[in-house]
């Protein structure tokens, strides 16, 4: 009976040990799994990162020349403004004197 306990403890750690291995390789091959989706994950970041870059680069100068657009238009509406207020003043300036007028002709 000994030796059948014997038998029966090296089959149930045989037994293990295969269960130990086999769990093993099954993670092993899972990790390689992730590791591959990761790397493919890790790849495509990379692509997007170098197309936004590449946006950067295009947009970058379109934005001085929008800046320098925005610049130019801001010192012509000061220029309009400015020609506004003195048109404003002449308007004013004309209206006082036609009122004037009609009554320097009322009193002749």
């Amino acid at each position: 009976m000994d030796i059948v306990a014997i038998v029966i403890i090296v089959l149930v750690v045989v037994v293990l040990a295969w269960l130990i291995f086999t769990r093993g390789r099954e993670r092993e091959h899972a990790r390689a799994i992730q590791r591959d989706k990761l790397d493919s994950q890790a790849g495509g970041h990379r692509e997007m990162a170098e197309a936004h870059a590449a946006s950067v680069q295009e947009l970058e100068p379109e934005v001085d020349r929008h800046r320098t657009a925005a610049a130019e238009h801001a010192r012509q509406a000061d220029e309009l403004e400015e020609r506004i207020e003195r048109e404003r003043r002449h308007a004013q300036f004309h209206e006082e004197r036609a009122s004037e007028t009609e009554h320097e002709r009322e009193h002749i």
